[in-house]
């Protein structure tokens, strides 16, 4: 398994499938996927924004916040519904960074060496699956690792990003419970 010390992750329960892939993607079809994975990367990203202000709030960023939250309440209830109609995967406890993922196993896991394509699902609001070619490293404790056959550098990037504000939050968030 990685050494969590020396790569950023942030641990999280999040609905992912994996299916076996019998060789690895290349051209055009690497080529989608990257543009794909970078852009649904966005979309999390763009609804994950928070806008904090700075000093008082005047009556426009009092106004463009409460549109803000509108545009969220909105997105929730679109995916709701689209959710409802889509079959999700059953939520994993994971650990997600730029380079690879570790999941708790719950059935049949696939061998180590073999290639897999992941799907993770990264916020509630989004209906499309993050999907990542990996190979799978190492199994141990009932947990799996699989290593991430990046498809692109913008896709790499936005998913460094991701995990980065992710991994700053949980710290953040254990600062403030630690405080009270």
């Amino acid at each position: 398994m990685k050494d969590d010390v020396k790569t950023l992750s942030y641990d999280d329960a999040l609905p992912m499938q994996w299916s076996e892939l019998s060789a690895p993607l290349e051209g055009v079809r690497l080529e989608r996927l990257c543009e794909s994975n970078a852009n649904l990367l966005g979309r999390v990203a763009a609804i994950e924004e928070r806008h904090r202000m700075v000093g008082e709030e005047g009556e426009l960023e009092q106004e463009i916040n409460r549109l803000h939250s509108k545009i969220d309440l909105l997105l929730g209830l679109v995916a709701s519904i689209a959710r409802a109609h889509l079959k999700l995967p059953e939520t994993v406890e994971l650990r997600l960074s730029a380079d690879y993922v570790r999941w708790k196993s719950v059935g049949p896991a696939p061998a180590a060496g073999s290639r897999i394509m992941i799907s993770l699902y990264l916020n509630p609001c989004i209906a499309e699956p993050l999907q990542m070619p990996a190979v799978v490293q190492d199994q141990s404790d009932g947990r799996l690792e699989a290593c991430f056959e990046h498809p692109g550098a913008s896709c790499y990037s936005a998913l460094e990003q991701h995990v980065f504000l992710h991994h700053r939050r949980s710290v953040a968030e254990t600062r403030y419970l630690g405080k009270k």
